[in-house]
């Protein structure tokens, strides 16, 4: 029954998420929309954020397989600008929502942790310092957060979608170059 429910409150708050925005939304109108009370959400979700993270989690394990690497890293992005495009009311909502920092919480915590997640066991195989893969992150997440953040703003435009597909087959191998400059610069120091 808790499945149920937690997938009744999900399916809920994007169904409303694709009619109105963000601010509109309360804890009491998904409740009464699933025919549970208030207590029955908060016994699944601290809050809204709680559940808005909990969806995107979700939708990002799905996109992103487990098996690592930077090619693939690069598929799940384009995975991610396809679902952009299919759930653009409900990502504009949030984006226009009273607080435009929730969607650029979630944009940077979530670009850090796809980021972190394909490259860690690449960084270890390689044997990187710290430094060296914190700058790589540093470099991709605002490259990433970057491209989203105009993709929005573009209105999530299929010119702009196919532009961004663009710069990353022109950037394909340049994360893997990165790594080498960044082993070829610190055997030289040492």
């Amino acid at each position: 029954m808790s499945d149920l429910t937690k997938k009744a409150i999900k399916a809920s708050f994007l169904e409303m998420l694709d009619r109105m925005p963000l601010s509109e939304i309360s804890v009491k109108k998904i409740a009464d929309s699933c025919g549970i009370n208030r207590n029955t959400f908060y016994y699944h979700y601290e809050d809204l954020p709680s559940l808005i993270d909990e969806i995107i989690s979700e939708q990002l394990s799905l996109m992103f397989p487990e098996d690592a690497s930077a090619d693939s890293l690069e598929n799940g992005i384009f995975s991610v600008l396809d679902y952009a495009s299919k759930n653009r009311r409900s990502i504009f909502h949030i984006y226009n929502s009273v607080s435009r920092s929730i969607f650029e919480d979630y944009l940077w915590k979530y670009t850090d942790k796809i980021i972190r997640e394909y490259l860690t066991p690449e960084f270890a195989r390689r044997k990187l310092n710290d430094a060296d893969s914190e700058m790589i992150i540093s470099v991709l997440r605002c490259l990433l957060a970057g491209l989203t953040l105009d993709y929005v703003n573009s209105g999530m435009s299929e010119k702009n979608a196919q532009y961004i597909h663009l710069m990353f087959t022109t950037f394909h191998g340049a994360i893997e170059d990165m790594m080498d400059r960044c082993d070829r610069i610190s055997a030289n120091y040492q």
